[in-house]
């Protein structure tokens, strides 16, 4: 999508299974996408997420290019959402 949306892109986002729980496949997929001008991963807010929805990952000032592109965790719970939908669809409920 970065390229087709011509760079216009203003963060990295990891999300779902493996997005949200692989501090190892952040750090490399950040750390080969710089050169797109995202920001830097600093290896203590990527270690410990804590609190949020969603979390800002990225070193401030790292980034590169007239706009820094943030790095960033947001936390999904799928089966809620799966749930959700399910609830609301009247083909459950005629």
């Amino acid at each position: 999508y970065h390229l087709k949306l011509g760079a216009a892109v203003d963060a990295l986002v990891f999300s779902g299974g493996i997005g949200e729980r692989s501090k190892e496949l952040r750090e490399v997929v950040a750390a080969r996408a710089r050169c797109l001008g995202y920001a830097k991963v600093d290896p203590a807010k990527n270690a410990e997420l804590g609190e949020g929805v969603v979390v800002d990952i990225g070193l401030k000032g790292e980034g590169k290019g007239e706009r820094e592109k943030r790095v960033l965790v947001c936390r999904t719970d799928e089966q809620l959402e799966m749930a959700r939908s399910c609830a609301l669809d009247e083909r459950f409920w005629n």
